[in-house]
């Protein structure tokens, strides 16, 4: 993480946006003297536009989408440049991401539509994995993000044996550009898209709020999940539970092995997390048996009201 101008808001989108494209020509320079100068959205706005029609007009599109995604982030939904921007990140992305086994798919729901993509495994990869591996991994977008930037880690996956789907849900990315704010009960739109693509069983990932967002699907379909999120921190005392049935003041940041449970509320098996763990805040949670149902709704409601 570099700290580019001192304001952290400000550094993490810089950080975002630019660490992947660093290695282009000229990029360092722009790293080293205009980002720091940077003091205000409109500033960043106005660079990342520039920097965004410029690796476009190159041809590099992979550059591009980026940087267009950045110049719409800081845009009220209002502001027509927005919806401009963000068509055009669209574009350059599968422009960039042409002749891959990867599709752009609009998932029905409750009367709109959700953003969603999946990136197909190589066949001779998925003969190629041990037995019991999930076929599909959902990777659950974080608050402010769009299904292009997650569905891009699959490049950190190579020669992956599953399919990997990703979406925008309510409130987020294209959907919440198209009017769709956020709801509380993320199984409906996660059971809308396993559904279209007539997922049964699958592993998962949440990054940031997806995170948290993997935790209100996790009682369904979910063999397996990584969860990446500082939001777990926020819940973490609704959902710690020692081996004796007594709730966790301090949440998960100790270690709980082996079967925890209380009144039949939950079942879990190696949790290992929390700021102090060597693996903070990525926990690795494989599920035995349903969490229940009322469970999760007092759970994710109340961070839900918490964050509105």
């Amino acid at each position: 993480f570099t700290e580019h101008t001192g304001n952290r808001q400000f550094d993490l989108q810089l950080n975002r946006t630019f660490a992947p494209i660093l290695d282009r020509a000229g990029m360092e320079t722009i790293a080293a003297t205009a980002l720091p100068r940077m003091r205000t959205t409109t500033q960043i706005t106005t660079l990342a536009q520039h920097l965004a029609e410029r690796f476009e007009s190159e041809g590099d599109t992979d550059a591009a989408w980026r940087l267009y995604e950045l110049a719409a982030f800081y845009l009220g939904a209002d502001d027509p440049r927005k919806h401009r921007f963000i068509d055009a990140m669209s574009a350059a992305f599968d422009e960039a991401h042409e002749g891959l086994a990867l599709t752009r798919n609009a998932v029905p729901y409750r009367g709109g539509e959700l953003t969603a993509m999946r990136w197909e495994a190589e066949p001779v990869h998925r003969a190629q994995a041990p037995a019991g591996t999930p076929h599909t991994l959902v990777m659950m977008n974080g608050f402010d993000g769009y299904a292009e930037e997650i569905i891009d880690f699959a490049s950190h996956f190579p020669n992956r044996p599953f399919d990997i789907i990703t979406f925008d849900g309510p409130g987020q990315g294209h959907t919440a550009a198209a009017g769709m704010p956020l709801e509380p009960e993320w199984e409906h739109p996660t059971d809308a898209v396993l559904d279209y693509f007539g997922v049964t069983s699958t592993a998962a990932l949440g990054v940031s709020f997806g995170g948290y967002l993997v935790i209100c699907h996790i009682a369904y379909l979910l063999a397996a999940c990584l969860l990446q999120s500082p939001c777990i921190n926020t819940c973490a005392g609704h959902i710690g539970i020692r081996q004796d049935g007594t709730p966790v003041t301090n949440g998960i940041q100790c270690r709980l092995d082996g079967i925890i449970t209380e009144s039949k509320l939950m079942s879990v098996f190696k949790i290992r997390a929390g700021m102090n763990d060597p693996f903070n805040n990525i926990l690795l949670v494989r599920i035995q048996t349903h969490f229940s149902q009322l469970f999760l709704n007092n759970l994710h409601t109340s961070l839900f009201n918490i964050l509105r």
